[in-house]
């Protein structure tokens, strides 16, 4: 999977008629190996309950280099690399984007929002425990994935500056404008989940 990216990216970057390069992938062998063995062991454990026969997963340091790719559990049954060609709900991972443009809109992480019923239309975000504490600071509401505090803070200062930030932070694909965008439902793919946390 590293190697099927290295190459369509020189591809990309260099014209038909180039020399013969050497191209240096910032891959860490043993973290490559270590990966897809963690990613089978995932899978062989808890692919059946999840109905997954297929994951992915890719690894990359604070400054942006890859340091491990796996695009599926075998690469010899599938060359589809899910970690940067398949798109899927990120759920309560997009969260920090709405908190990021919060904070880039006057909010701090002691801001106080209330965690309450919230209504758009005919759609209600619903909390995981299905309950709501009321009064909570935005720190509180990130580290407990509270629910309905996206979908407020989205209902001040507006969707698409929180689609704008996304993009900032180097989400690449089109995020469709829906009321459930502040908790994750517009797809997205796993390395540009991974280079936007970088961020």
């Amino acid at each position: 999977y590293a190697l099927d990216m290295a190459a369509e990216q020189a591809r990309n970057l260099t014209p038909e008629t180039a020399p013969d390069m050497v191209i240096t992938l910032t891959i860490d062998k043993h973290l490559q190996e270590q990966t897809h063995i963690a990613l089978n062991a995932l899978l062989d454990e808890h692919g059946e309950d999840k109905r997954a026969s297929q994951a992915s997963m890719l690894v990359m340091d604070h400054e942006g280099a890859i340091k491990a790719v796996v695009g599926g559990r075998d690469y010899d049954e599938s060359q589809f690399n899910r970690a940067v060609n398949a798109l899927r709900q990120p759920g309560s991972s997009f969260k920090p984007f709405v908190y990021m443009t919060a904070f880039m809109n006057g909010y701090t992480s002691d801001s106080v929002v209330s965690d309450r019923p919230v209504w758009i239309g005919n759609w209600s975000p619903k909390n995981y425990s299905r309950s709501y504490r009321g009064a909570v600071t935005l720190k509180t509401a990130l580290t407990k994935s509270i629910n309905t505090i996206p979908v407020i803070l989205s209902l001040d200062f507006g969707r698409q500056k929180i689609i704008d930030t996304a993009y900032r932070m180097g989400l690449t694909h089109e995020l469709e404008n829906s009321v459930s965008l502040p908790i994750g439902s517009s797809e997205v793919s796993v390395i540009d989940m991974a280079s936007a946390y970088s961020v």
